[in-house]
């Protein structure tokens, strides 16, 4: 299952703000440990993300909340 989301925040930072990321959209792989309203998803976790062919940069987290 794999949801998109648009303007994401984390941490009360929009993905733009991040110098790896150049769009705000992030589409978010379930299937990991990490909660998606964790404070402890942050950086770490989009530099482990990647952009795919479909432009969008994918994070792996596990989306408990919205």
């Amino acid at each position: 299952m794999t949801e998109v989301f648009d303007d994401v925040s984390i941490n009360g930072n929009k993905l733009s703000k991040f110098d790896n990321i150049t769009q705000r959209k992030a589409m978010f792989d379930t299937g990991s440990s990490t909660i998606l309203t964790s404070e402890t998803l942050g950086f770490y976790n989009f530099i482990h993300g990647s952009y795919q062919d479909d432009g969008i940069y994918h994070v792996p987290c596990d989306i408990k909340d919205k």
